[in-house]
């Protein structure tokens, strides 16, 4: 019985020259081809699952980045608005207590105010 004949592999050439092809079609387009054995079982086959195949982990890699920048961003804001709430709180602790009844004089009068204008 005879031996099953190994192919050929791809030579780095060749490899260039497909992956230049396959920049050019598209992930999308690479992948519907594999999907439907538009290569079945050739080498550009295999230089195709191969280069999808790298293309899925850099976006991989490109979304786990983007994950990280995003919850950074979130705990940021998050503690900016905690500080920013604690600060609140402590101006208005810090006002002496005839600060805020002005405050509130102030106010009144303004309503006084704006009720004698809708007249």
């Amino acid at each position: 019985m005879a031996e099953p004949i190994e192919p050929r592999k791809l030579t780095a050439k060749e490899e260039a020259k497909l992956r230049a092809q396959f920049a050019k079609d598209g992930r999308e387009a690479i992948r519907q081809k594999l999907y439907i054995g538009a290569y079945s079982l050739t080498r550009e086959g295999e230089a195709a699952a191969r280069w999808l195949r790298q293309k899925e982990i850099e976006q991989e890699a490109r979304e786990r980045k983007l994950l990280g920048y995003s919850k950074w961003t979130w705990d940021a804001a998050l503690a900016a608005a905690v500080l920013a709430a604690i600060a609140v709180v402590l101006a208005v602790m810090a006002l002496p207590q005839e600060r805020i009844k002005a405050m509130e004089d102030f106010g009144a009068e303004l309503a006084k105010a704006a009720k004698g204008l809708s007249k």
